[in-house]
């Protein structure tokens, strides 16, 4: 009898009379279950914290080494630049040398006496023309100019 009085307790706890009975709202979070060993996810978050921190010191040896090579490649080609630009340098001069050279030696073998002489014959060629251009022209404006100087001085008087 008492489970009977328990059974209508129940059933009028969740009865609207002639409307449809409705459960309580079911929960839905799930807890999870606290492990046997709490000591296990600690000490396995410790190792996990240690590897974290060891990749992170090997990265940092790693920069570290990166930046000494990079430093000694800086130091190769700074050497590599004052190499090329001193042979560079020597380059220049010995090609200067060498024209020079070809230029003295194809000045003693070619016959420059008579490419002197033709020279000199355009030259007194270009002196006589200049000469004549002097005599007729300049000259002859000169005089004349001071022919009317002494015409107005004499006016002025």
């Amino acid at each position: 009898m008492q489970e009977l009085c328990f059974l209508i307790q129940i059933v009028s706890r969740f009865s609207r009379g002639p409307v449809e009975t409705t459960l309580p709202p079911r929960r839905k979070q799930v807890y999870g279950r606290l492990s046997s060993s709490v000591e296990d996810d600690i000490e396995k978050l410790h190792n996990d914290a240690s590897n974290e921190q060891k990749a992170a010191n090997d990265s940092k040896r790693d920069k570290r080494g990166a930046e000494v090579k990079l430093e000694d490649l800086d130091k190769k080609m700074r050497s590599i630049k004052r190499l090329r630009f001193d042979a560079g340098k020597s380059f220049s001069s010995k090609k200067l040398f060498l024209e020079d050279a070809m230029l003295q030696q194809a000045a003693e073998s070619s016959p420059a006496p008579l490419s002197s002489v033709d020279e000199i014959g355009e030259e007194i060629s270009t002196k006589v023309h200049y000469d004549n251009v002097m005599k007729d022209k300049v000259l002859h404006d000169i005089k004349e100019a001071e022919e009317h100087y002494l015409e107005l001085t004499k006016r002025r008087e």
